[in-house]
């Protein structure tokens, strides 16, 4: 662990070598990366990491880190994880609705060149000594938390004993005296679930006691009664059998106790992954069904948590299905008019999750790929300013070439005619199939982050940085404008009628739109900053691709206990809407009856 992480651009290197050399003067351990190397999984994962591990996050101002894409995806890691941001301004000239909301929010240093450099540097090394029990206890307990996540959530990695009593106090006083940074999620669920499975060890033991004095007072029983005559032999029957009660009694409550600890870890993973959770609280349903398989009366269950969390899941989920497959953040995807998926790595799938196809070009990080109407081609962007359209076998047929800087989105007409782009320069063009130019459309006052043609070709929509989007004619007329979302919407499509639109944003929710620009619908996205969307084929589901890779369905039908239990694992495949189902969830299928 450190104690700062800097965020900055390399055009402040120069800087930032003078600063970290002041803090290694002073005693303090600073995370920099110094290196210019190419955007990986595994540099963005140490990236993470070091974030993840640093008590506090120095962002240095400037114009250039204000514009810089990493810097802002930094920020925004700090942020989920709840770090103490100190932001500190080296140079002016920046437009300030471009500063990120969280460092507009806080107080900043200033260490422009006409500032006296000791002042500035003891000021913030007074912000960074500011409530250090608190900080460090911070880093600590989320390296930890995250650790155990990585770990597949193993008992081996929580706390106990006094570690468990320091944090659980930790956790009080956090909330109670408001200190800040709060504690997050992660946060929480860890220390909750280490005290849950402290509390069940602790019944486990005494329940092991309470056997072994049961065990020992059936023996003396059965001892006094071989002493007696025949004529007490029936009270040695009795007190057999009440031993033989009490052992299944105790056994039963060891599988309760468990069923109440996977039904609450289940709950606590709802949020973050929701069909897992569903999968978790069918098994342990199903489980007490099976231990109470004597047509007992509800009262007399061992428990009845696994029922509650299975009910409370049902009631509340919208998930119908995922694809998990890539390492890195996911920026596109696409329905091809079968119903099949491509995402932002150009890899085919098909409605199972399985891959059949990949487009190879590792010179460039892909932003978007979408489907020719014919099926046989892919328009690609990259991390540049050409848009480039591909057969299926690799082949390079067009190039659109008239972007200033980074293209994000594309499109391609129903009838293959035309083809449309947007990116960071907040200008729309539109191009002949062939790849000339036909006309430079403006309106939106930042990036455009995703655009989309209806599937009747008369409109064209446009999710932009600015917080809007907006739907265009076919040849660049500005039709209506949708407003609603807090920050940048990422993403935008049509309805297979055309008659609605769906949205997500960077303040975490998904919004679904009339073509009046009326919002009917909004869904939480709680496994990014920022969702792909589009609807099945048959428009009865969103589609929502998270930035950690996830693929979810979203559909509108409620779920029922009773449906669940009797229909088993017919009622499961059908739900999943896949004929094949993974090994975990053949297991419900063998479990079910």
């Amino acid at each position: 662990m450190t104690d700062v992480f800097i965020s900055y651009s390399r055009k402040d290197k120069e800087f930032v070598q003078i600063l970290n050399r002041a803090l290694v003067e002073s005693k303090y351990d600073a995370w920099v990366d110094w290196e210019d190397i190419p955007l990986t999984a595994d540099w963005w994962a140490e990236i993470q990491a070091g974030i993840e591990a640093a008590d506090t996050f120095i962002f240095i101002i400037s114009p250039h880190s204000i514009a810089s894409t990493v810097c802002r995806q930094e920020i925004d890691h700090a942020i989920e994880h709840n770090k103490r941001l100190v932001p500190i301004v080296r140079q002016e000239g920046f437009d300030m609705a471009s500063v990120h909301p969280a460092i507009s929010r806080t107080n900043w240093l200033f260490f422009q060149e006409e500032h006296d450099f000791k002042l500035a540097f003891q000021s913030l090394v007074n912000t960074l000594n500011t409530d250090l029990v608190h900080i460090k206890a911070h880093t600590r307990l989320l390296v930890r938390a995250l650790e155990w996540e990585k770990k597949h959530r193993q008992d081996d990695y929580l706390l106990r004993g006094g570690d468990l009593a320091e944090a659980e106090r930790w956790l009080t006083e956090a909330w109670q005296e408001d200190h800040t940074p709060l504690p997050t999620q992660q946060h929480q669920t860890y220390i909750t679930k280490s005290a849950e499975v402290e509390a069940a060890n602790g019944r486990l033991v005494a329940a092991g006691e309470r056997a072994k004095h049961m065990v020992r007072f059936g023996s003396i029983v059965l001892g006094v009664t071989l002493c007696v005559a025949t004529a007490v032999s029936i009270l040695t029957i009795q007190a057999s059998r009440k031993l033989q009660k009490a052992n299944l009694k105790l056994e039963e409550a060891k599988v309760a106790t468990y069923l109440e600890r996977e039904s609450n870890y289940a709950l606590s993973k709802f949020e973050t992954a929701p069909l897992d959770a569903l999968l978790s609280a069918m098994e342990n349903g199903l489980e007490l069904k099976a231990l109470v398989d004597d047509n007992r009366p509800l009262e007399d269950y061992p428990t009845t948590q696994p029922l509650v969390v299975l009910k409370t899941i049902l009631d509340n989920i919208q998930e119908r299905n995922k694809v998990n497959a890539h390492t890195s953040t996911v920026w596109s995807m696409d329905v091809s008019d079968d119903g099949s998926l491509d995402d932002a790595t150009v890899r085919l799938w098909n409605r199972e999750g399985k891959e059949i196809a990949m487009l190879r070009d590792s010179s460039r990080l892909v932003s978007s790929a979408v489907f020719h109407p014919n099926g046989q081609a892919l328009l690609v962007t990259a991390f540049d300013p050409v848009a480039r359209l591909w057969d299926l076998s690799s082949h390079l047929t067009v190039e659109l070439k008239g972007h200033e800087d980074v293209i994000w989105d594309s499109d391609i007409s129903p009838d293959g005619e035309t083809m449309v782009t947007g990116g960071n320069d907040g200008v729309m063009r539109l191009w002949t199939k062939s790849g000339t130019l036909i006309a430079n459309v403006q309106g939106h006052q930042d990036a455009i982050w995703a655009i989309k043609f209806s599937h009747d070709g008369k409109a064209i929509a446009t999710a932009s940085d600015d917080g809007t989007t907006r739907l265009w004619g076919s040849t660049g007329t500005l039709l209506t404008e949708l407003r609603g979302h807090k920050e940048g919407v990422t993403s935008v499509n049509f309805s297979p009628d055309d008659r609605y639109v769906v949205t997500a944003a960077g303040d975490g929710t998904i919004r679904l739109w009339n073509r009046l620009g009326q919002q009917l619908a909004e869904f939480r996205d709680d496994q990014g900053t920022g969702a792909i969307v589009s609807f099945d084929a048959e428009g009865n589901r969103i589609i929502a691709v998270s930035q950690t890779g996830t693929v979810r369905m979203l559909p509108v039908e409620h779920l029922s206990l009773a449906e669940v239990l009797d229909r088993g694992c017919e009622w499961l495949q059908d739900y999943l809407a896949r004929p094949a189902l993974h090994p975990r969830e053949q297991v419900l299928c063998e479990l079910s009856p």
